[in-house]
């Protein structure tokens, strides 16, 4: 029965009778009130619901919010694990690392103290070697005073009888190639000069010419040899050094000289050049034969050499540039020598040393070399006008009868007097057709003085052996 039937009922009960329609209608009205609270009740508890519902579902919500962020809570804490269990893995390693490094660290500090040690010890020694080095140096300064002593005693110490093994001394007729040594006590005199101007003349003449250069400076090796050839030399250890090291000989020889491509022409231009070095060679052979720990006499090393009978199968003519001192090198170059040329310039100074030389060369040749002759005095350098100027030629003059006491006997002064010329062609005078003729009447004069000798244009023969950069074996 719905609500509408209630109140149709009720309300023909009160029409038919009104108290029982008034109690019915209180009965009604209370069960209505009651019906209605029920109803809110039940409305109230239908939202009370609802909202439970909206709430479990937000909790429901959350709570898988939850377990999602625990998911990745948990993935984090997995994560972060293998972090630790990697992190834990590299600290092993570290401290595997730590011990080896530790390990090495003790290693070192026993290397160390024991470098420690070594260099304290090392030092000790070269404190006692450079106490003993100091005192060397003062015995090489005393002894390089004493070198000087007797390089600057007029030589005496190379006037000495012969001692030791001696090179004879072999005739220029049985070996027809002429040494000649250029020298003179007084340095700037142009030894050098003349000797490679000399050399070049008689190789144009289609002569084979072994120069030889035996004064430390090296200035006939600088002027004769080229910038490659310098370094083929170089690298090579083409030194005449070597020739006095190895003892001497025509093998030894020829492995010390090189061709020069200085010149063109149908002759042959060889040179022996020489490097600083040398000095400290001489006065060590020097200082071992005047201590009589040599068994040779030490100034015929050269001749030994050059006074092979086979020298004539290589060259026509040896030239030697000689140290303006009486060294080691000068005396051997003398002792192997044929004839002595004497270059000079006209001024007083130059010309005092000409009989100072000619005296020793006369002692030398008394005790020593008896075979060894004076080619002549040779002016240089004079003024280039025609004639010379009169204080020129009274100083030329002069020394003719100066030269005559010195020597004992009447010296040679050549005519032909070189003069002071302008730049040239190339670097050897006697190559430039200016000035060719000069050292060609010179050289004219000098085969004048010369018997015996191969100084006229002969064959060529090459060395046997000889490599293209002219090195010989």
């Amino acid at each position: 029965m719905s609500l509408v039937d209630i109140d149709h009922y009720v309300t023909l009960m009160m029409q038919r009778n009104q108290l029982p329609a008034f109690v019915c209608g209180a009965v009604v009205g209370a069960f209505l009130v009651l019906l209605a609270v029920q109803m809110s009740r039940r409305m109230r508890s239908s939202g009370l619901v609802d909202e439970l519902r909206d709430q479990l579902a937000q909790l429901t919500a959350e709570v898988q919010g939850a377990d999602r962020e625990n998911e990745g809570l948990r993935s984090q804490i997995q994560g972060i694990g293998r972090e630790r269990d990697l992190l834990h893995d590299k600290i092993k390693a570290q401290e595997g690392r730590i011990d080896a490094l530790q390990l090495r660290a003790d290693e070192i500090s026993t290397v160390s103290e024991r470098l420690s040690l070594e260099l304290h010890e090392t030092q000790a020694r070269l404190k006692a070697e450079l106490s003993a080095r100091r005192k060397a140096q003062a015995l090489i300064k005393q002894y390089s005073a004493q070198l000087n002593t007797i390089s600057n005693s007029d030589g005496k110490i190379w006037i000495k009888p012969l001692s030791g093994s001696v090179v004879p001394f072999l005739p220029l007729s049985a070996r027809r190639t002429a040494v000649i040594s250029l020298a003179n006590l007084k340095g700037g005199v142009g030894k050098t000069t003349i000797t490679a101007n000399l050399a070049a003349s008689l190789a144009s003449d289609g002569l084979r010419v072994l120069l030889i250069d035996l004064d430390q400076q090296g200035s006939l090796s600088n002027l004769c040899l080229l910038h490659e050839e310098r370094a083929n030399v170089k690298r090579s250890d083409c030194y005449i050094d070597n020739l006095f090291s190895e003892g001497g000989n025509l093998a030894a020889l020829n492995r010390c000289v090189t061709q020069l491509r200085i010149m063109s022409g149908s002759g042959q231009l060889y040179l022996a050049p020489v490097r600083e070095e040398f000095a400290d060679l001489e006065n060590k052979l020097m200082t071992r034969w005047h201590s009589g720990l040599s068994d040779e006499d030490i100034r015929f090393r050269l001749r030994g050499a050059l006074h092979s009978p086979q020298l004539r199968d290589h060259y026509d003519v040896v030239l030697i540039d000689c140290p303006p001192r009486l060294t080691t090198g000068c005396v051997n170059a003398l002792a192997a020598s044929d004839y002595v040329l004497i270059p000079v310039l006209l001024e007083d100074t130059s010309a005092e040393s000409v009989p100072r030389i000619l005296s020793w060369l006369r002692k030398f040749q008394s005790t020593s070399c008896a075979e060894l002759n004076v080619l002549g005095v040779v002016g240089n350098k004079a003024n280039p006008r025609e004639r010379l100027i009169a204080r020129e030629q009274a100083i030329w003059n002069s020394l003719g009868d100066n030269c005559k006491d010195a020597w004992g006997d009447p010296v040679y002064f050549y005519k032909e007097i070189i003069r002071e010329h302008s730049a040239i062609e190339g670097r050897l005078a006697a190559l430039d057709p200016r000035y060719e003729s000069r050292y060609r009447r010179l050289v004219a004069e000098i085969r004048q003085g010369i018997p015996h000798a191969r100084l006229q244009s002969a064959a060529i023969h090459p060395l046997v052996g000889a490599p293209a950069d002219g090195r010989r074996d």
